[in-house]
């Protein structure tokens, strides 16, 4: 196989299957995201009406400091001309003022997924499902935080802290599979959830739990593609949820060492039509699957529908130093 990178495996393929209502959400119904810039072409013109906005919500917070909705009002504006620092700060105010109020800690908590920390975030989800226990995007921010703070904890080898993140999401995930039986979404997060355990599981050394966790993605990605996302949106729609659940379900099989399973599940759908972004966990699949064969003149053949796909990039050549190169240049003359 040729020297490549590919550019997926930077993110876990179980960590692909999480997700974030922020962006599910209708933003404009949100007093505490703002839209209005959104239409402003010019970036000078954005840039001097976010000033104009950020100065008029300084004034409204020395005007009342005691006031919820100016520190809120501040909270966003700084977050709007890139103040993460100084968002989290009025958002602190904010709470101190009315920690009953869920708008805070959510603000809040949003504002550190900007700066990557996953763990203040999660700490501030814990308090506004406390305030909002059945709010469905708080549930989803809250599932999404801890998976994010497992990756970390992963990457730091904190294997334990990592399980019991993704334990958190799964239990999420269960809720909203619980509010929505029919929800191919929630399934496959929970596969997705669970593929991430086994991985973490067997780098912990724990081959029991890897591969219980690695059966339970293949019960939950299962049930996702003999579902076939009845009630998630237009066909369209299905084929890419089932295509990524058809992803997952293989690389399950393939962590199991069942790679003739994991063509089964990669290979037995319609792939016309796809986008990118669901052909690419499928043939990866199927490329890792043929290795496992000892196919190789197939999983070749994959490799280069991915490559022309984009989903490889080449190492970088190592420099080359100038005595080589005169080397080189000799050689050359020779000839």
């Amino acid at each position: 196989m040729q020297v490549m990178r590919i550019l997926l495996a930077l993110v876990p393929l179980s960590f692909l299957f999480v997700g974030c209502a922020e962006m599910q959400a209708g933003v404009g119904l949100d007093p505490d995201i703002t839209v209005d810039y959104v239409t402003i072409q010019d970036p000078t013109e954005r840039k001097a009406a976010i000033e104009r906005d950020l100065n008029s919500a300084l004034d409204g917070v020395k005007a009342n400091p005691k006031s919820f909705e100016a520190q809120m009002q501040l909270g966003k504006m700084r977050r709007e001309n890139g103040d993460n620092k100084g968002a989290i700060e009025s958002y602190s105010k904010a709470i101190e003022v009315d920690g009953g109020n869920i708008r805070g800690y959510k603000q809040r908590a949003m504002t550190y997924f900007s700066t990557q920390e996953f763990d203040k975030a999660a700490q501030d989800l814990d308090e506004a499902l406390k305030l909002a226990p059945s709010d469905l995007q708080i549930i989803d921010q809250h599932a999404y935080a801890h998976m994010k703070l497992a990756l970390q904890c992963r990457q730091s080898s904190d294997f334990a802290s990592a399980l019991k993140s993704i334990d958190a999401a799964i239990s999420d995930y269960q809720l909203q599979l619980k509010r929505f039986p029919n929800s191919g979404v929630a399934s496959s997060r929970i596969g997705g959830a669970n593929l991430a355990a086994g991985e973490t599981a067997a780098k912990s050394g724990d081959s029991k739990e890897s591969r219980r966790r690695y059966l339970l993605a293949v019960e939950s990605f299962q049930n996702c593609v003999n579902g076939n996302f009845v009630g998630n949106g237009p066909p369209a729609g299905n084929r890419f949820f089932q295509a990524q659940a058809r992803a997952g379900l293989a690389k399950a099989y393939l962590e199991l060492e069942q790679p003739q399973e994991a063509l089964k599940a990669a290979t037995a759908m319609p792939i016309e039509e796809l986008p990118k972004d669901a052909l690419i966990p499928l043939y990866m699949v199927q490329m890792r699957a043929y290795e496992k064969l000892s196919d190789q003149a197939k999983a070749t053949e994959i490799e280069k529908k991915l490559e022309s796909l984009g989903a490889f990039h080449r190492k970088p050549e190592p420099p080359k130093f100038p005595a080589e190169l005169n080397n080189q240049a000799q050689e050359r003359r020779k000839k």
